[in-house]
């Protein structure tokens, strides 16, 4: 993710202090919600973010979505930089799928990458 932020011109060391930033505001706990409001304010500033993302949390292991046409991608739950990272993933795959659309007369109506925060 920092190579690739670099690439688009983000300074590696603003990430990285706000990647410390976000592990420091959640207690010791780190619950899911803390850690997930945390890595999206760790990550945020730093580059648009794609509001059609979604990330679903729950016990243990996430379900197989692969049957109704969505890929998965599994991160830690307590973690903010995970959940940094799964956000900005999966902007990059929606990214990368509206590019690879037709034209734009039909756009996709929903994503086909979820984030499944294992807790």
């Amino acid at each position: 993710m920092a190579q690739q932020l670099a690439e688009q011109g983000i300074d590696r060391q603003e990430l990285f202090a706000n990647l410390a930033e976000a592990d420091r505001s959640v207690d010791t706990t780190i619950e899911p919600e803390a850690a997930a409001e945390a890595g999206s304010h760790a990550i945020g500033p730093l580059l648009p973010l794609d509001a059609s993302s979604i990330v679903i949390c729950g016990e243990g292991d996430g379900p197989d979505l692969r049957a109704f046409g969505f890929q998965s991608v599994a991160f830690d739950g307590h973690d903010p930089a995970a959940h940094a990272w799964a956000r900005f993933e999966l902007t990059m795959r929606a990214r990368e799928e509206s590019d690879q659309l037709p034209c734009s007369c039909h756009p996709s109506s929903s994503p086909s990458t979820i984030g499944l925060a294992c807790l």
